[in-house]
């Protein structure tokens, strides 16, 4: 790698190092323990699976993809979400009056069977992805 290539290029963190972030980020954000429980083993999982710096140029394109979004709803079942909409908090009450708000879903390439969703599962499914992908966001070194 050039001179060049190594003073302007992206930090890639280890795959540890990034793992331990986003554990520390979850326990920061007060993540509830229904998204935690998913999530937690799925990112040690991807993270053993893939070679040592593989897991941050994986998880930087995965959080914004589609996948993220099937991820969702395909390792949370209808009584996570339930739960989840009735465990209301200020976080929760936030992401559904204002980020959900300024978030264009409609463009996003969620499952379609989402939109067969009661509205407060719906809600709780798009606050879960939102939540995951922020705990990604604010664990990513820039």
């Amino acid at each position: 790698m050039s001179f060049f290539q190594r003073l302007f290029s992206k930090k890639k963190m280890e795959n540890q190092e990034l793992l331990e972030k986003l554990l520390t980020t979850s326990k920061d954000f007060r993540i509830n323990d229904i998204i935690l429980r998913e999530i937690i083993p799925f990112f040690k999982e991807k993270a053993a699976d893939l070679g040592p710096r593989e897991f941050h140029p994986w998880i930087e394109e995965w959080y914004t993809s589609p996948d993220c979004l099937e991820f969702v709803y395909s390792h949370f079942m209808i009584d996570d979400f339930s739960q989840l909409s009735q465990q209301r908090d200020k976080t929760y009450d936030f992401y559904v009056s204002d980020v959900i708000g300024e978030t264009l879903i409609h463009e996003e390439k969620y499952p379609i069977e989402v939109d067969q969703f009661d509205p407060d599962i719906k809600t709780a499914y798009f606050v879960t992805a939102l939540r995951i992908r922020d705990i990604v966001g604010n664990s990513l070194p820039y």
